[in-house]
């Protein structure tokens, strides 16, 4: 498990202090000129691997990273100005300007870690918090083009290199300045939002890194820096380093940074029974209803998973579980034998309906064909020698019924094809042929009808047979179907023939609105014409 921030901070204290030692002892020795630049690159690069561990958010463990890699870059260019590029005075002077660049863009960082700190994954920063860093942005830029104004560095000698004689204009003061502030504004951002750390002892340590980087920049820039032998003993950029990551770690520590430490006193206060053991097997942390080894029962399971180091290994108790899982199958019988109650009961009704229906339409058949039915009836039980005379009638009765039958079974939503109609009358045309009676058909018009005109129609067309049968020698219908009519015409050829005038205007909707009746000779022509919703 990780150790403390507090630890943490002293052994960066000491690392610091050791540098030093390594800087004085080994300066001017022969391979080990870059032994101070070295390990504070490794104390960087194992702090920042450290951070991608601890730090829980991940914006925060972004913004930490970057600023771990400008710090390494700054150690990278102070080693390629002092070691690398003594005789390329273009290359020193570019590593040199580029100091400013990564300390700039450290600090802006680590003010942008105190912006995000504390806030949702998803919220963005507002538009005031990103003037200081723009400010700060704005001076390095004036650095880094010093050569075109001088306001920067003003030297006194043709050589413009770092250790040039030279006189600090406004510019460099305003990137010290802008650096500080964006540091103290990080810290009062910091402070503000955890309160809490307020009330803590030690508060006062906090800023000391801080003091500690402004004091050696003013003893930089008045050249009294602390010497042993001659020897600086702290570089201005390696003081930086230490400075930025022991203020971070301190963060950390006071629980400014949200990092995952206290692990002891967080998992003692679950309330689940959990241990969390080491690679060898050994109890680490116990939570404060845990008894381990944990019993194994019907109503206990024991689960494990591994974690970093190790595995953590927990008590369930599956008891309630259980209950409720033999509950929920009651429960889904008793629906499952409910449901086969309803869908049965829903059949039986579905049967019902359909029956009465089909019994309903039954009936309206037997109403509207009983007169039909009832001359087949007569005809049957009359004798032998008249039965054959009459099988022609019982045809053309028999077409009609089974035709008007289909007709009413077919109708669906109250409308019949055209076609249907014509196909009635046809067949009780053909069985009028049978009594040797000259018949004709003419039909048009297609597409879809109400079914009780179309049903009409052929009504009133049987009555005019039934009444004309025993003298007809000749009929002709002519039908057509047109937008919202249909039109029939029958013409009649008969010695005698009697047709009810109420017969033709029968009542319903299926009666003809125009009905005309001319006559020429024996032969009389009927024209009838059903109209939309049955209106006159």
């Amino acid at each position: 498990m990780l150790k403390t921030g507090i630890r943490n901070t002293a052994a960066i204290t000491a690392t610091f202090l050791l540098y030093g030692v390594l800087r004085v002892c080994l300066y001017g020795v022969d391979l080990a000129d870059l032994i101070s630049q070295l390990f504070t690159g490794a104390v960087i690069l194992v702090w920042g691997i450290f951070v991608l561990g601890r730090v829980t958010d991940r914006r925060l463990r972004r913004l930490l990273t970057g600023l771990s890699a400008f710090l390494l870059l700054l150690l990278l260019m102070q080693t390629v100005n002092y070691r690398f590029a003594q005789n390329q005075e273009a290359l020193r002077r570019y590593a040199w300007y580029g100091y400013y660049v990564c300390e700039m863009a450290a600090a802006v960082l680590f003010y942008y870690a105190a912006v995000f700190c504390g806030r949702e994954p998803e919220k963005k920063a507002g538009t005031l918090s990103h003037l200081l860093p723009a400010a700060g942005t704005a001076a390095c830029l004036g650095i880094q083009t010093n050569d075109l104004h001088s306001l920067a560095f003003s030297f006194t000698t043709e050589v413009r290199l770092p250790g040039s004689p030279k006189h600090f204009g406004p510019f460099y003061y305003l990137f010290f300045f802008f650096l500080f502030f964006l540091c103290f504004a990080a810290l009062m951002i910091f402070i503000r939002k955890h309160r809490a750390i307020r009330e803590k002892k030690s508060l006062f340590l906090l800023p000391l890194p801080l003091l500690i980087v402004t004091l050696l920049f003013i003893l930089d820039t008045l050249d009294r820096t602390l010497r042993v032998g001659g020897v600086k003993v702290w570089q201005t950029g390696e003081v930086f380093c230490f400075c930025v990551i022991a203020f971070l770690e301190m963060c950390i520590d006071y629980g400014l940074i949200p990092a995952n430490t206290g692990y002891g006193e967080a998992f003692s206060l679950i309330g689940s029974r959990a241990v969390i053991l080491d690679k060898e097997g050994t109890v680490r942390y116990v939570s404060s209803e845990a008894e381990y080894p944990f019993a194994d029962d019907a109503d206990t399971l024991v689960c494990e998973h591994p974690v970093s180091g190790g595995k953590i290994v927990w008590q369930a108790d599956v008891g309630k579980l259980r209950r409720l899982n033999r509950r929920l199958e009651e429960t889904t019988r008793r629906i499952e034998a409910r449901n086969a109650y309803l869908a049965s009961r829903t059949q039986v009704e579905k049967e019902m309906a359909e029956t009465e229906a089909r019994s309903r339409i039954c009936d309206s058949i037997s109403r509207a064909l009983r007169p039909q039915l009832d001359r087949l009836s007569a005809m049957a039980e009359g004798p032998e020698e008249a039965f054959d005379k009459c099988l022609p009638d019982i045809a053309v009765l028999s077409a009609y019924i089974k035709r008007r039958s289909n007709m009413e079974l077919m109708a669906e939503d109250g409308r019949l094809p055209f076609e249907e109609l014509s196909l009635a009358v046809s067949e009780s045309l053909n069985c009028l042929r049978l009594k040797g009676i000259r018949t004709a058909l003419s039909a048009s018009g297609t597409g879809s009808c109400p079914a009780a005109r179309l049903i009409g129609a052929y009504e009133l067309l049987e009555r005019i047979i039934e009444a004309a049968l025993e003298t007809l020698t000749a009929l002709v219908v002519s039908l057509k179907a047109e937008p919202g009519a249909l039109s029939m015409r029958v013409l009649v050829s008969a010695a005698s023939f009697t047709l009810p005038p109420e017969s033709i205007s029968a009542s319903g909707e299926g009666r003809p609105q125009d009905v005309s009746v001319t006559k020429e000779g024996q032969d009389l022509i009927f024209h009838c014409i059903f109209r939309k919703g049955g209106e006159p």
